[in-house]
């Protein structure tokens, strides 16, 4: 079946010598994965490896079988970006957030929401220069439409519960988040990008807290593992 939509490039890997296998999350079709045969060659056909970088916007019409990798027939960028595949921390974090989803979502997954979600969080990463925030507000987002989202009942002193998803009067066996850590987290949730710039927080402390949301990630999600690009990002920002 031929199907026309919209997407947002996550991860590409290498098949063959020519070929790309690139996942894909379409706003219509939810999470895809694509098989883009002899794309490497000499570059005269309608698709275009350069199509295919991390967080590329797509309006694409391609074939659906529902088994096995589909396939694409045609492509054209959405939407130019100015900055953010060319900026290195910018990359750097756009990285991060692919390989997070690639880790989290399952093959089936799919959501409208989540769509608009990445697609808006692409387009703030790109306009804005101040990102030592993104990431954070972003796994918060991502932890919303996995269903495991902590919990807003934090009062002072209370510590973060990474078990159980909640903010408790003092620690247990369970991992939990410092005081320090939690009162940060608390500062995060339920806020958008713009207002995240209006925290006042040091780098060690959002990297600290970076790391703890991977962990919780890592807690309730099968499978899910810290991507390999969080040292790269520890390194930039170190």
């Amino acid at each position: 079946m031929e199907v026309k939509t919209k997407g947002v490039v996550l991860t590409q890997i290498k098949y063959g010598d020519t070929s790309l296998i690139v996942r894909i999350y379409t706003e219509q079709h939810g999470l895809q994965s694509y098989l883009l045969r002899g794309i490497l060659k000499s570059g005269k056909g309608k698709l275009k490896a350069a199509y295919f970088l991390p967080l590329t916007q797509l309006d694409l019409t391609a074939v659906h079988r529902s088994k096995g990798l589909e396939r694409i027939v045609d492509v054209k960028r959405d939407k130019i970006y100015s900055s953010l595949h060319t900026d290195i921390a910018k990359s750097s974090l756009s990285l991060l957030l692919v390989e997070t989803i690639q880790n989290a979502l399952k093959e089936d997954f799919k959501d409208l929401h989540f769509y608009r979600f990445l697609i808006n969080s692409a387009n703030w990463l790109d306009a804005n220069e101040r990102l030592g925030h993104f990431n954070i507000v972003f796994l918060l987002g991502l932890c919303r439409f996995l269903g495991i989202e902590p919990q807003k009942n934090y009062r002072e002193g209370f510590v973060f519960d990474l078990n159980e998803g909640v903010f408790i009067a003092s620690e247990n066996l369970n991992a939990c988040l410092s005081i320090s850590a939690s009162f940060y987290l608390n500062q995060y949730l339920g806020i958008d990008f713009d207002n995240s710039l209006t925290i006042q927080s040091n780098k060690m402390q959002r990297m600290e807290l970076m790391q703890s949301l991977l962990n919780y990630l890592e807690i309730h999600l099968e499978n899910f593992y810290t991507p390999k690009s969080f040292a790269v990002l520890k390194d930039l920002y170190a």
